[in-house]
């Protein structure tokens, strides 16, 4: 019998990073992951909170779920950009589709991770795994 064989994919800081790849893709000179930049908050009544942040952000402490006021008293010159939860219901799927070329046993767990099985697989990829005694 085969060992269980369980990957975790985790995107990291995902709705940034997303937003930052489809702003770029339409026609942005700036990379937003390459500067103190967040998702989240309202630009208008200046209210909410960091959903997802740029390791350029994060040297300014901020911290995702942190209200937006104190992210912008951490780092006055913060980009702020609006959550497009659309775009990242296509990317999540998009993520997921690819993931499926390699199981078809994906469970999915939030909207930027899943599981997959990858039991049996070993035969199929070369994979190191990381055993951990349970």
């Amino acid at each position: 019998m085969d060992k269980k064989i369980i990957m975790h994919i985790d995107a990291n800081s995902a709705y940034l990073s997303w937003s930052a790849v489809h702003a770029l893709q339409h026609g942005s000179p700036v990379d937003f992951r390459d500067i103190p930049a967040i998702v989240g908050g309202n630009q208008t009544t200046r209210h909410g909170i960091c959903l997802a942040h740029s390791i350029p952000a994060k040297k300014y402490d901020i911290q995702t779920g942190e209200p937006l006021v104190n992210c912008r008293r951490k780092c006055p010159n913060l980009l702020v950009v609006p959550p497009d939860y659309f775009l990242y219901m296509q990317c999540s799927n998009a993520m997921n589709e690819i993931l499926r070329d390699y199981s078809d046993r994906i469970q999915m767990f939030s909207i930027d991770e899943s599981f997959l099985d990858f039991t049996g697989m070993d035969r199929t990829y070369f994979i190191f795994v990381y055993m951990v005694d349970n």
